[in-house]
């Protein structure tokens, strides 16, 4: 999978970080650089994530905090993601689909999760899985 994204997206991602109310000119930041901060978006409380945003919006995996960009997702990737879906009965997994199902969620997520056979963590896991192929559909 490539790492980068075209020029033409980082592009727009940057423009819109520019546009933004927490983007930080001085250190080119998406809130406070390094430890970014907390805000209410929409009515949500959301975490800005203080990256310096000319690297992270390079990044094919990288997503806006605040939603109004969205990573760039491997078509393979998502075609596996709906196979495991598919052949799982749900969220009570056997040994071997916990391990397929931490890789597929650590390939997608921004912030991989540390191994675990955790019911309460796997179930949400699968729901994140659920989620992020429900949002792929809709578009």
């Amino acid at each position: 999978m490539q790492l980068l994204t075209t020029a033409k997206t980082r592009n727009e991602r940057l423009n819109t970080c520019r546009a933004c109310e927490h983007y930080r000119e001085d250190t080119r930041t998406c809130g406070p650089a390094v430890v970014g901060a907390t805000v209410r978006h929409l009515g949500e409380e959301l975490h800005l994530c203080g990256c310096v945003m000319p690297i992270y919006a390079s990044l094919r995996t990288a997503a806006c905090p605040l939603g109004t960009w969205t990573q760039e997702v491997d078509p393979e990737l998502v075609d596996r993601i709906r196979e495991s879906l598919a052949a799982y009965p749900g969220p009570e997994l056997k040994s071997n689909e916990v391990t397929a199902m931490h890789m597929l969620y650590n390939q997608l997520a921004r912030k991989p999760q540390a191994f675990t056979q955790c019911r309460s963590c796997l179930r949400e896991m699968y729901r994140d899985l659920q989620k992020y192929i429900e949002h792929v559909d809709a578009k």
